[in-house]
């Protein structure tokens, strides 16, 4: 699944997925973005990765 965002100011936070947490952002950066001052990301999430799952 792609999950895109869209800020209305530039953002320089952090979006994780999941059960990821800024403190293990640094340790799955797969599972989480930081933002760098631009509006609109971009994250790829994977069902079998960052402790999320597919329901129907």
């Amino acid at each position: 699944m792609l999950m895109s965002m869209n800020f209305s100011e530039p953002f320089r936070g952090v979006v994780s997925v999941g059960k990821s947490s800024y403190v293990s952002y640094e340790r799955n950066q797969e599972c989480a973005l930081r933002g760098d001052g631009r509006q609109s990301y971009s994250l790829q999430i994977f069902h079998n990765r960052c402790l999320t799952r597919f329901d129907v």
